[in-house]
Formats: structure tokens, sequence, C-alpha cells
């Protein structure tokens, strides 16, 4: 029996674009946090949609031996909560009620009168509280990623996939949220995130995976991943890999390593 969310053999794409090329990560625990990095293009995001059941997907996805790829998405929202890098506008609904109706996605059968004051707790944990009426229209980027951030998190689910969700914030509440995540972590949940942050992702994940092309290019601990040849070779900068007097890792950069290289390959954008 496999231990925590397994990905083996995983491809997938959009119409007749593969993105994500027979991936196989080796199984993600619960109470981990585990960084997806990598440039543009790479398919981080994919793979979180892919997880999630939100683009068509080969291969083995599965949590303690449940075969996630064989459930309806309702079946299985009760084991994954999903964050999008973006929530779609025009909505037309407050915050607690976006949480409500996360909720009620899921098959787990919450008593009616309990499932507005289950909404109201996770806002609550959130710090957002006062936005509960707010329509999410009139909020700002950084709040609509709280109010996303919340209904991902409504059920409990056991693994938690998160695309980019401080993005739109400032220091404070990047801080803010990223300790919220470390929080359910530590409450026996696997976290998949995708960051951008290389910094961040070091300080707060507890493991690396670094994607370019659809592929795993690394996948360690924060000093294994975030190294001057990676950094190289997938982002195409020159840099240095130190420490601060806290110890943690800070990324020095240089430049471009091959200046006349394009910015954007050709390819796929996910």
């Amino acid at each position: 029996m496999s231990e925590g969310l397994a990905i083996e053999g995983l491809s997938a794409g959009y119409r007749h674009r593969t993105v994500l090329h027979a991936l196989t990560i080796s199984p993600i625990s619960s109470g981990s946090v585990v960084a997806i990095v990598g440039p543009n293009g790479a398919g981080k995001s994919t793979l979180l949609r892919a997880i999630a059941g939100l683009v068509p997907a080969s291969g083995r996805i599965a949590l303690d031996d449940v075969d996630l790829l064989a459930l309806s998405p309702s079946s299985r929202a009760n084991y994954l909560g999903f964050m999008p890098q973006s929530m779609p506008a025009g909505i037309g609904l407050t915050v607690i009620e976006s949480v409500i109706g996360a909720l009620k996605v899921s098959n787990i059968a919450i008593p009616t009168r309990e499932v507005r004051e289950q909404a109201a707790t996770v806002i609550r944990r959130l710090g957002i509280g006062p936005l509960a009426m707010e329509p999410l229209d009139r909020l700002s980027g950084g709040q609509r990623q709280m109010a996303s951030l919340a209904q991902a998190i409504a059920i409990g689910p056991r693994v938690l996939l998160l695309d980019e969700p401080t993005s739109a914030l400032d220091l404070r509440h990047q801080f803010h949220v990223l300790h919220t995540i470390r929080g359910l972590a530590d409450e026996k949940r696997a976290v998949i995130i995708v960051m951008h942050d290389l910094g961040l992702a070091a300080q707060w994940a507890d493991r690396i995976i670094v994607m370019q092309a659809g592929r795993v290019h690394t996948d360690g601990t924060a000093a294994e991943a975030i190294t001057p040849r990676m950094l190289s070779t997938v982002y195409g900068i020159s840099a240095r890999v130190e420490r601060c007097s806290l110890g943690r890792l800070q990324i020095l950069s240089d430049g471009l390593a091959e200046p006349g290289h394009p910015i954007f390959p050709s390819g796929d954008r996910h």
C-alpha cells in the first residue's frame, strides 16, 4: 500500500497539446508542503489541474491507493481542495456564499444548519471575517485570492492544491497565508503549492520540485533543488546561492546565462 499522494506516468494537456509527459513524482506525504517551481510554460499549473481532474489525464494518481482518476469530480472534491491562479469574474456571490457553495460541492454530508457556521469559521481563520458579506466582484485581487483559498480549505481536504496563492498579496499577507498553509500541513494535510518566488519556496517548503518542459528536472530539499547549475539550466540565469545569517537560502542573480536566448521559448504556456 502506498502512503500519501502518488503520481506515476502522468500525461495531461489541452486538446491536441500534451503538456505533461509521463510524469512520475515520488509519494507526497501528509504533513508536508511541496513547492512546484519552474519557468513559465513548464507545466506547473497543468500538474495541479490534472490532479484536480480539470484537464484530461492518463497515468496514475492515487491517494493511499484510492484511484483519484476513477472518481467523479464531486467525489474527488472530498479528498482535494483546489485554488486556481485567479477566480472567474461575474460570479455574483458574496464571500461566505462562495465558501458555502464549495462545501456543498462535495459529497460530505453536513447538516444545513452547520454549513454556514463552518463557512464562517474558515473565513475567520484566514482573517477575512469582515469581508464575509462582500460580493466577490467588489474585492481587490488579493482579497479575491484569500476568498479562493477559503473555498479550497472549506471541507478540510487531505490534499491542498494551491496555484500561486500569494501572487497578488503584499508582504504581510504573503506571510499570513504561508503561515496558515504551514498550519494546515501540520494538521496532517499534504499541500502542493505552485510558486514563482524561489526564496519563499526555500523558506516555507519541505520539498521543492523543479519542472521544465512538462517533466521533473529536480526533486529534493531547497539546498538540493536550488543550485547555480539548476538556475542556469532551467531559468537561463547566472546566479549564486548563498545563506543569510539566519541560514536561509538567498539567490543572487548576476544576469542572463545566455543573453541572446529567447525569454519565452516556443510551446505551451501552462
